[in-house]
């Protein structure tokens, strides 16, 4: 099967060609125009395309001669303008692209922000049917509008779409400055200059001339933070997933990898390098997880990646060594 894959020179793009090329896939791999970012992918096999979600015409033809199309590539822009004409106008140029040239599957990269709510939920995790349409961003109603024509297009056209939910995507080191070093914190305070935070600014600078380096982010009833990322090698491996399972289309999935514990994270830290841990009371609570029971059914996916074996990948691959099947940002 040949594949168009959007986006292909992105952290997630990257990985998908990455992943399909193994297991058989001829993949055409468009990149924005001039991006320097296309240097990663001449190591493989691949035809490498340069092309405009801005424009429409050259967006069609890059579908000619595909089977199937991975819709990876976004716009992301201050500009609400063109965050839809680059999101939601591109998705629906590509969909018709994809009928009219017979298409099998149609693979739809879609984000959790179609999901709105508190970042604090104890109770049962999120699941696909509580996706609204009171969307807060352009980015996220664009996705949740984008969805709804990968729906649209296989019930009404028959191409066979399906969309996948992604929370934050993250490859190896990155996942270092999402809040576990207790330096990323001490440069964001200093930058939060509300009074009701001066507390735990203080208990960040008493925890930091204690010699701490490392910190567990604690709920106002003192539970660790639990969020949900997604290792992009698990991300690849349910596009792949998608475009094989045969009753995928149709429907959106959450996709994502086992949920991270900020204190399991820490404890791998702490082992990986010596430091002290800091366990602070935040004043922002985050508490939640999505349902993977769709994605398990109908994709046959489960996430191979805990929280502390992507914070030891990622301590390695900051480190300078390899990390096998993982292509860095």
């Amino acid at each position: 099967m040949k594949v168009l894959v959007t986006g292909a020179s992105g952290r997630i793009g990257a990985n998908i060609v990455r992943e399909l090329l193994p297991h058989g896939y001829e993949i055409r791999a468009a990149v924005r125009p001039g991006t320097p970012r296309a240097a990663k992918l001449k190591a493989f096999p691949v035809e490498i395309l340069e092309s405009d979600l801005l424009d429409r015409e050259s967006l069609a033809r890059s579908v000619e001669g595909c089977e199937a199309v991975v819709h990876n590539g976004v716009l992301f822009t201050g500009d609400p303008v063109q965050m839809v004409a680059g999101s939601l106008e591109a998705t629906a140029t590509l969909l018709e692209a994809a009928r009219q040239n017979g298409c099998t599957r149609f693979v739809f990269i879609s984000s959790m922000s179609v999901y709105e709510g508190p970042a604090y939920r104890p109770g049962d995790p999120i699941r696909e049917e509580e996706a609204i349409p009171n969307i807060t961003s352009v980015y996220g109603a664009c996705k949740l509008a984008a969805e709804a024509l990968c729906n649209a297009y296989w019930f009404q056209h028959r191409v066979p779409a399906v969309s996948l939910r992604l929370p934050m995507v993250v490859a190896g080191a990155e996942l270092l400055r999402d809040g576990f070093l207790l330096e990323t914190w001490r440069e964001r305070a200093a930058q939060d200059a509300r009074p009701e935070r001066a507390a735990w600014r203080e208990a960040i600078e008493e925890a930091w001339g204690q010699g701490k380096r490392l910190v567990v982010p604690l709920n106002a009833d003192g539970t660790p933070w639990k969020r949900h990322f997604c290792d992009v090698r698990d991300a690849v491996t349910a596009v792949r997933l998608a475009l094989e399972a045969p009753e995928a289309p149709g429907r959106a999935y959450n996709i994502a990898s086992v949920p991270l514990r900020y204190d399991e994270a820490a404890d791998a830290l702490a082992e990986l390098s010596g430091w002290q841990i800091a366990r602070l009371r935040f004043p922002d609570d985050y508490r939640y997880e999505f349902a993977l029971n769709r994605a398990a059914e109908f994709l046959g996916y489960r996430p191979r990646f805990t929280g502390p074996e992507m914070i030891r990948d990622a301590w390695k691959q900051q480190a300078g060594e390899e990390v096998p099947g993982l292509i860095a940002p």
